[in-house]
């Protein structure tokens, strides 16, 4: 998800400060050649670039239109479409697909092996565990499935995702956050904690100032989330939806969808989550629009043209 991290990583928090403005230049306003940002006070006039340029973003400076770099060619794991021998890791391409090592072979990674194998603590390419089978990491176990682990214990077990009822244990809590909890929400102190229903706002308008403006709540417990400065010519900032809001839980059915998918089965295990792994799914578009809008929610609100057009195109190309 590279645009989303190019797009954050110039969008300071609002922590209650005033938030910077964005909109397309006025006809009145001369650009120099070339020029896609012109920041002025508060303010930050934009034009659009050619088709393969970008804007790049330096806080509190102009930016001119750039050419996009050549997307960089990795090597393809077992399983992924290729043309000959050196697209893929393992030096294999056979019938337009890369071949890894069968079963048994030795490997050092499990990135050697073939699709629906992993390479073992013996260092034998071994098939995917299923559930409820000893495990050591995610990628033990089949595509739709994590390593689930009781406390700092070498090993676990394999169990779905999103399949933990309300109360069930979790160890690996991070920010509110567990594939394991069926509503994706988990709470408790150290990083530990149990699973609970998705966290709710308390909040009737998205619109905010700090964080204290976006409230959730649920299992008893309050929480608060994150206030974040959109890309929108009024520089208004809004809460980011929380996954019990129907904006987090319209993704949380397509999350779901996409690890009960048939397509997953197809993928490596080491890429199960990947673009790469997902761009085949028939329903990959659909899951996009909607991860999109929950995960980048403040910076999709009142885009004009040209936000759209330099900043937030990932979104609105997809309709």
């Amino acid at each position: 998800m590279l645009l989303i991290l190019k797009i954050s990583a110039f969008l300071a928090l609002s922590q209650g400060l005033s938030c910077p403005k964005y909109e397309c230049k006025p006809s009145s306003m001369i650009f120099s050649p070339g020029t896609c940002l012109y920041s002025q006070g508060s303010t930050n006039y934009l034009s659009s670039c050619s088709a393969k340029e970008y804007c790049p973003f330096v806080s509190s400076k102009n930016s001119t239109c750039t050419t996009s770099p050549e997307p960089s060619n990795n090597p393809l794991y077992p399983g992924q479409t290729c043309a000959k021998d050196s697209d893929c890791l393992s030096d294999d391409c056979m019938n337009q697909v890369c071949i890894g090592k069968s079963g048994n072979s030795t490997c050092v990674t499990s990135s050697e092996c073939d699709v629906g194998l992993y390479c073992n603590h013996d260092f034998l390419c071994e098939h995917q565990k299923y559930e409820f089978e000893k495990c050591y990491k995610d990628i033990d176990c089949k595509n739709d499935m994590g390593c689930y682990k009781w406390d700092y214990e070498k090993h676990g077990q394999c169990i779905k995702y999103y399949s933990l009822s309300r109360k069930e244990f979790v160890f690996d809590c991070e920010n509110h956050f567990s594939m394991f909890c069926e509503s994706g929400n988990c709470g408790g102190p150290g990083g530990k904690g149990v699973c609970i229903e998705s966290i709710k706002p308390r909040y009737l308008l998205y619109a905010c100032k700090s964080d204290e403006d976006c409230v959730g709540e649920s299992f008893g417990w309050q929480f608060y989330g994150e206030c974040e400065c959109g890309i929108n010519p009024s520089g208004n900032a809004y809460c980011k939806p929380f996954l019990g809001d129907y904006i987090g839980l319209q993704y949380l059915k397509m999350i779901k969808a996409w690890y009960e998918s048939t397509e997953i089965k197809k993928c490596h295990t080491m890429i199960r989550s990947s673009v790469e792994c997902m761009e085949n799914w028939e329903d990959y578009e659909k899951y996009l629009k909607t991860y999109y809008w929950w995960q980048n929610y403040p910076y999709l609100q009142m885009n004009d043209a040209c936000i759209k057009d330099l900043f937030t195109y990932y979104y609105w190309d997809l309709e």
